[in-house]
């Protein structure tokens, strides 16, 4: 099931430099949650990674409706969406929770630079963002929720032994709570 649909558009993957502005994945996040159930949360999975053989990956293509309420274009990422605000252990209040992949200078040699956390706050606009490897110790009670609109990846997805953050594990973790 995409999302897309829901609010009356379409998403398209821009090139890699083409970004839309924070402020126009913002309204979508925003209109998307006044379409939601009362007492929900939307989880938003990124597109797994496909590997053609075993030492190269086909190009990466995003998760249409994670792009088009955030306009991140890069794997093992997760976004919660809240109906109502939530708030953290600190008082913080938040209505959106977003977990991506951490920058790995060695690794973005070979893969190209990450976002990272700053990256995504800077550039796309998200506030309460966290490496996904802190997702599993962000504790979400998920039976708390009457709804949970749940957007998985369409296809397998593989285990990256070497990565314990990767999308599978990510998912994993998900189900587990």
């Amino acid at each position: 099931m995409g999302f897309g649909f829901l609010l009356n558009t379409q998403a398209q993957t821009p090139a890699a430099n083409d970004y839309l502005k924070p402020a126009f994945h913002k309204e979508r996040r925003n209109a998307f949650r006044n379409l939601m159930p009362p007492h929900s949360v939307a989880v938003v999975f990124s597109a797994p990674v496909k590997n053609f053989a075993n030492d190269v990956d086909y190009v990466f293509h995003q998760n249409p409706d994670l792009y088009y309420l955030t306009g991140y274009n890069e794997p093992h990422a997760v976004l919660l969406l809240f109906k109502e605000a939530q708030t953290n252990e600190k008082g913080k209040s938040y209505n959106e929770l977003f977990f991506v992949q951490s920058r790995d200078p060695e690794q973005e040699s070979w893969t190209g630079k990450r976002l990272g956390v700053e990256g995504v706050q800077h550039k796309l606009g998200v506030e309460m963002v966290f490496e996904n490897n802190a997702f599993n110790d962000y504790k979400i009670n998920f039976s708390v929720f009457e709804n949970i609109i749940f957007d998985a990846p369409r296809t397998d997805v593989g285990d990256d032994i070497n990565d314990e953050s990767d999308l599978y594990d990510l998912m994993k973790q998900f189900k587990m709570h």
